[in-house]
């Protein structure tokens, strides 16, 4: 099959990285693969999984963008694709019309995030990373339970980390609690500041040292408070290395990770204990008692509202002082994401959901009548809706 895997972008984030190593695989398997996005940093990502890439600039302004749409379409005749598989809402808009409804193409779409918006086409066949919500879509046509997919070949415990230990510093005994993120306000900001906090009230009486892989807009605030806890205990208790595309090696010398989403599911594949957190002060070690939690919910939380860093540092203090219990939970987690996320058995599956669509085809003139209502909820969800909700909250004040 000619498959086009479109990630919306190329930015550091978990859906852009799954929809690239699924690709990579479907590569693997022996289908022809592109993978078409705005230009970023994941670029790197995709050369290293000897797919081909197109890459277009367009105005971020509107979505979905009818400068996406016409590059899609054009792509797709150009290059005969029997598929397309976008990732999250807009992607998946943009690819029902350039290449569902203009070119009869079949198509995935991924939804990764908490929800699905109200104006995605029913008729798509969607795949999305929870039960938790495939349950809550029961109802809305073909969905498909597709989690966070994790090389466990390339993410283990037997990946050498050493060269990043010198480069950083970090033969000094301390135990290491890494996080990878996207420094962003939404949905991330609330736990890394919470990591960070817990960290600082620990840091100047236990051998705990952070490790910050990212950047966004939260950066330049994350650098001065590391400033301040490292002045304020006399060591580099926490350390901000930037964004790496390939952070295996922070995972590599990591003693305890704690993230959320696809980024705690790599810390688990090094065979790591792992803390999930979510907003609103949630946060939970992953381990026997949590598994069916997460696995049924996805990994990430909300919880009683309690922000401040007390549970959190309650759950690294415990981790910190008992080696064996991390080795017991790390080797729990590393076994639990290799039965239910390696991604070359997601692939295998996810290529039986293709041959399937593409053998039963797409009838133009059947998806019409939706693309008339897809168009109309559009303009109401997406434009319409957030405008006078905006105008009746200026209202009240």
């Amino acid at each position: 099959m000619n498959i086009l895997v479109y990630p919306n972008e190329l930015k550091i984030g978990g859906s852009a990285i799954n929809a690239i190593d699924l690709g990579g695989a479907m590569r693997q398997l022996g289908h022809s693969v592109v993978v078409y996005a705005t230009p970023g940093p994941l670029a790197e990502l995709v050369e290293r999984r000897s797919v081909r890439l197109i890459t277009e600039a367009y105005p971020p302004r509107p979505r979905p963008s009818p400068a996406a749409m016409r590059s899609l379409r054009r792509i797709v005749r150009s290059e005969r694709i029997d598929l397309v598989h976008a990732y999250e809402h807009y992607a998946c808009m943009e690819s029902y019309y350039a290449a569902h409804l203009a070119c009869g193409v079949p198509m995935v779409g991924t939804i990764l995030s908490a929800d699905v918006e109200p104006s995605m086409p029913r008729s798509i066949t969607l795949t999305v990373g929870t039960q938790q919500l495939k349950d809550q879509l029961r109802r809305r046509g073909e969905v498909i339970l597709l989690e966070p997919p994790i090389d466990t070949r390339e993410n283990s415990p037997a990946f050498d980390g050493s060269a990043f230990r010198a480069e950083h510093g970090l033969d000094d005994g301390a135990v290491n609690v890494v996080i990878a993120s996207r420094f962003t306000r939404y949905m991330k900001a609330e736990g890394l500041y919470r990591v960070i906090d817990a960290v600082a009230g620990l840091a100047a009486r236990l051998p705990l040292r952070l490790i910050l892989v990212g950047y966004g807009r939260c950066y330049d605030d994350f650098v001065e408070r590391a400033d301040a806890i490292n002045a304020d205990v006399g060591r580099r208790a926490v350390v901000l290395t930037g964004a790496m595309v390939d952070p295996r090696p922070a995972y590599a010398v990591a003693d305890i990770t704690v993230g959320m989403g696809s980024s705690i599911l790599r810390g688990m594949a090094f065979a790591k204990p792992s803390i999930v957190v979510g907003e609103q002060g949630f946060s939970e070690v992953f381990g026997p008692d949590t598994v069916e939690m997460f696995l049924r919910d996805g990994f990430y939380g909300l919880g009683d509202g309690d922000t401040s860093p007390a549970r959190l540092a309650r759950q690294l203090e415990e981790l910190c002082g008992d080696a064996a219990r991390r080795a017991e939970l790390g080797a729990f987690a590393r076994q639990v994401v290799l039965d239910r996320f390696d991604l070359h058995r997601r692939a295998a599956e996810l290529e039986q959901t293709y041959r399937a669509l593409v053998a039963r085809g797409v009838r133009t003139r059947d998806v019409l009548p939706e693309a008339a209502q897809t168009a109309g909820r559009i303009l109401y969800f997406d434009k319409l809706k957030p405008r006078v909700a905006r105008r009746n909250a200026a209202a009240a004040r």
